[in-house]
């Protein structure tokens, strides 16, 4: 059965217990919950603040996961996939 943690005070808990929890989230193990927005940026090596843009996104519209995929696919279209992530790449250097 798969156990849930918190992500708050993660930093704070000593070392070999965060260990374990990564170790035991690397397996599968443990879920990590509520992680804050640079927690989340940091998982998934994106930037705190388009982590944050997004979740205002989807309270003020429902879930704003529509409008992300359809502006996505639109640049996608536009520029190819290479050059989006060229443009997220290039974005991060100046974050």
């Amino acid at each position: 059965m798969m156990k849930l943690t918190s992500g708050r005070g993660l930093a704070h808990r000593p070392y070999a217990d965060r260990v374990a929890l990564a170790t035991g989230a690397r397996t599968g193990d443990i879920a990590v919950t509520n992680l804050s927005a640079q927690q989340a940026a940091a998982v998934f090596g994106v930037s705190s603040g388009d982590v944050k843009r997004a979740r205002k996104a989807r309270a003020s519209n429902g879930n704003g996961h529509d409008d992300v995929q359809k502006r996505l696919a639109a640049i996608v279209a536009e520029v190819g996939v290479d050059g989006a992530l060229s443009a997220l790449a290039a974005n991060e250097k100046h974050a």
